[in-house]
């Protein structure tokens, strides 16, 4: 506005300084609510979240991938054992006069001779072997963990070939003279396709052997093996029973920390996932070398 001062026009209009029309960017006006605060929170909560299962399956898959690179190894051993041999060793073996396992003839076809040498020369040896344990298999220190049993057949009567595929060979017996199953043998009977040979089980032990007491001490022979009969518990049922003597022996089953099932070899070699919903028959229909069972790769 202009007005009259003096005989002079003079603007009274309000100057404004320019600069003062420049936003301050220390302004706390700009910055986050909380509400705007909380939002994002929650936000990466959600996200979190989402990636948690994700990442925790990726870890198990990795774990079971270990697990049945592991098995593969041991079935493939035990198939060269045999051609060699025209037999399966036994869940319990007589090796230099002391029991051992199932796992200690084939540590030649392992690449593991000097142990073995070790022990048919008297020794027990009793190392930490890592493809023995699966890795969803919390750790015993330095203990010789196994993971991993064989397919011993009917409870009971674990010497029966028909019903099994390792026998129980501990001394005094010696090798020569136990009952033997051959996978040629098998193959005539109900095949080497569909005759489980190893499974997982949480319940294991040490690997060395059956004992009593001493340094091959094992709280029984069923640790070394699974079994049927006897109680119609399941793949995975009763899977934190430990497996020592009489009763608990009955707790001899394939069981695993995996969810769903146990991973289990055959006797062609190949490996796989059991389910645990599988039906007991079909369970035993799997174990036995001569039981003439139709069985559908479904059922399992």
């Amino acid at each position: 506005m202009k007005t009259i001062k003096h005989g002079k026009w003079q603007d009274t209009r309000e100057r404004v300084n320019p600069k003062s029309q420049i936003p301050n960017p220390k302004s706390g006006s700009d910055g986050f609510t909380l509400v705007e605060l909380l939002t994002v929170i929650a936000i990466i909560g959600v996200l979190v979240g989402l990636l948690l299962p994700a990442v925790n399956f990726a870890r198990e898959a990795g774990r079971q991938a270990t697990c049945k690179n592991n098995l593969k190894s041991l079935a493939l051993a035990t198939i060269q054992w045999e051609n060699k041999r025209r037999r399966y060793p036994g869940f319990v073996q007589n090796v230099g006069g002391n029991s051992a396992s199932w796992v200690v003839p084939i540590f030649p076809q392992m690449e593991r001779s000097s142990l073995y040498e070790d022990w048919s020369g008297g020794g027990t040896p009793d190392p930490q072997i890592s493809y023995l344990i699966c890795p969803s298999d919390p750790a015993n220190g330095a203990e010789p963990k196994l993971s991993y049993c064989a397919n011993g057949g009917e409870f009971g009567t674990t010497n029966d070939p028909n019903k099994g595929v390792f026998m129980d060979v501990k001394p005094p017996a010696p090798p020569a003279e136990a009952p033997k199953l051959s996978a040629s043998q098998l193959a005539a009977r109900d095949g080497t396709s569909t005759t489980l040979m190893l499974s997982e089980n949480i319940g294991l032990d040490k690997w060395l052997g059956f004992e009593t007491s001493g340094p091959n001490y094992n709280p029984a022979q069923w640790a070394l093996c699974f079994t049927y009969g006897g109680s119609s518990i399941k793949i995975n049922a009763e899977k934190e029973k430990d497996i020592g003597p009489s009763p608990d022996d009955i707790y001899a089953r394939p069981s695993s920390r995996h969810p769903g099932g146990v991973i289990a070899a055959f006797c062609d070699g190949h490996v796989q996932f059991l389910k645990e919903s599988v039906d007991y028959g079909v369970y035993t229909a799997l174990m036995t070398p001569d039981g003439g069972e139709a069985i559908n790769d479904a059922d399992y």
